[in-house]
């Protein structure tokens, strides 16, 4: 058997990083009872509620049934101890209109609840319902307005309607927290590409060079650039002064492209990937 002492700090981990990974959790719970020994009473409950999670994502009834009864008993009347059990009776049985009613009802008790909305959201995601989690998560920002994941999610959804302009508000919020981020200057500019006029490109273009501004070998970006480069080429009456820059600017995205390209190592890659 593993170290109990290495199996605590495993499970550490598995919390700080956010990660779970149900079959190795699984291959741990028989250890428990060790693992208990060597733990404080708060960290212990901790770790019971990580192996209920645990069971769930594995259907594995036993673990799930033993991790309940032992929190129920301890936490009686914990709304937390309820999210989990709706999640087994409910969510993993496939009754969803039932998992809705129940979540509504913790968040009528508490509208701060945010694992109750999480999980309602996550119901209706998990039956294609985009414009009903939309409008969830609508009101769950007007309480946690600084939720990151939050503004995340609910711009991906409004690109699934094709609302962009809806999608590119959630993602400037985003921007507003994160002013560095490559990754978020990039994805905003593709969702003014997606747009197409050229008041939209024009913007593309901006963002995606903060986005190379704040990391030049973000390649994303610059193939992002290069296209959105092309189409203003291409596409729009330009003079003669706006043509030259847009192709110089165009001339040093494919060469940045094409350097990192024969940096990965190999050659097939690079040639294939190479842009002229």
């Amino acid at each position: 058997m593993e170290a109990v002492e290495k199996i605590i700090d495993k499970l550490r981990d598995f919390r700080e990083n956010s990660s779970r990974d149900p079959e190795a959790l699984r291959d741990i719970w028989p250890n428990l009872d060790a693992i208990e020994r060597k733990l404080s009473v708060e960290e212990k409950w901790t770790v019971i509620e990580q192996f209920c999670m645990a069971g769930i994502d594995m259907h594995d009834e036993d673990i799930i049934q033993s991790c309940l009864l032992r929190l129920k008993r301890q936490f009686p009347g914990s709304k937390r101890v309820s999210l989990l059990e709706v999640m087994a009776s409910c969510e993993l049985k496939g009754k969803y209109d039932e998992a809705i009613r129940r979540y509504d009802q913790i968040i009528e008790d508490d509208e701060t609840n945010t694992g109750a909305r999480k999980r309602k959201i996550a119901v209706l995601l998990s039956q294609n319902k985009n414009v009903e989690a939309i409008k969830e998560l609508c009101e769950y920002l007007k309480i946690f307005m600084n939720d990151q994941e939050a503004w995340k999610e609910l711009s991906e959804l409004y690109m699934l309607e094709q609302d962009y302009q809806k999608a590119i508000f959630c993602m400037e919020e985003l921007l507003l927290s994160h002013p560095l981020s490559s990754t978020y200057h990039t994805r905003l500019a593709e969702m003014y590409y997606t747009l197409g006029t050229h008041e939209s490109l024009e913007q593309a273009r901006s963002y995606y060079s903060k986005a190379l501004k704040l990391s030049d070998t973000n390649v994303r970006a610059l193939q992002g650039f290069h296209l959105t480069l092309q189409r203003l080429i291409n596409n729009f009456k330009l003079t003669a002064q706006q043509r030259n820059e847009l192709e110089k600017l165009d001339s040093w995205t494919i060469s940045t492209l094409n350097s990192i390209y024969d940096k990965d190592g190999n050659p097939d890659v690079a040639k294939f990937m190479k842009i002229n």
